[in-house]
């Protein structure tokens, strides 16, 4: 599963196994020099190749790589109508990308939120998810001060508890809210970047820029 994630650096120019499609994108090239070590590469939005760069500060920057990446420009109207499966996915993907917690509050509050749209896109993927996401917003306190650490399930101390906490906690609640509605999904991690990082044409991404959000896969 997530074969559109890079697992390594590239030693040469490599092709992503199943980068974002073309359609609604447009093609995003840069690089990325990293100052400290790093687990894995990452690029703006959706890899689709990466390639080996040569490093123009070997004393200052650890290793140097270029992409070239996908960028969403579709319009939201657009996703509604389209279905949230691949219908490539082995049932084992699909289950994988569908799994919840055994709690029936995370589909009773879905059910909850969902009823709240208009009948005539109700059973819209992408309508259904968009209400939740919006529901969210308005219903949760942004923190780091408190983790829920202690918790069996932290994501369900957090959404059906104080409803304070930071992005991983909202990504989560997302994502499990998003499944118990059918809708294929997952929790992405990275960076987010903001105009106050940029330095001419250079964005600077630090430690403190980590980030997790959710999202889900459309047709």
């Amino acid at each position: 599963v997530d074969r559109d994630v890079p697992k390594s650096f590239p030693s040469t120019p490599t092709e992503v196994v199943e980068p974002p499609p073309e359609e609604g994108r447009q093609l995003v090239t840069g690089r990325v020099y990293l100052a400290v070590k790093h687990n894995k590469p990452f690029a703006l939005e959706g890899p689709a190749s990466l390639a080996p760069e040569r490093n123009p500060e070997p004393n200052r920057f650890v290793r140097a790589y270029r992409f070239q990446s996908r960028a969403q420009t579709i319009e939201y109207p657009a996703l509604v109508g389209r279905a949230s499966a691949d219908p490539a996915w082995t049932e084992d993907v699909r289950e994988y990308y569908l799994r919840t917690p055994e709690d029936s509050r995370y589909p009773a509050l879905a059910e909850e939120i969902v009823a709240t749209l208009p009948e005539d896109v109700r059973d819209d993927p992408f309508a259904q998810a968009l209400a939740i996401k919006l529901w969210l917003d308005e219903h949760i306190t942004y923190s780091t001060a408190e983790r829920h650490a202690g918790a069996a399930d932290p994501t369900a101390d957090f959404l059906f508890g104080s409803r304070i906490g930071y992005c991983v906690h909202i990504a989560h609640a997302a994502v499990m809210l998003w499944r118990s509605r059918g809708i294929a999904a997952r929790v992405g991690t990275g960076y987010h970047g903001s105009p106050d990082d940029l330095r001419g044409s250079a964005l600077i991404l630090r430690s403190g820029d980590a980030h997790a959000w959710p999202e889900l896969y459309l047709a």
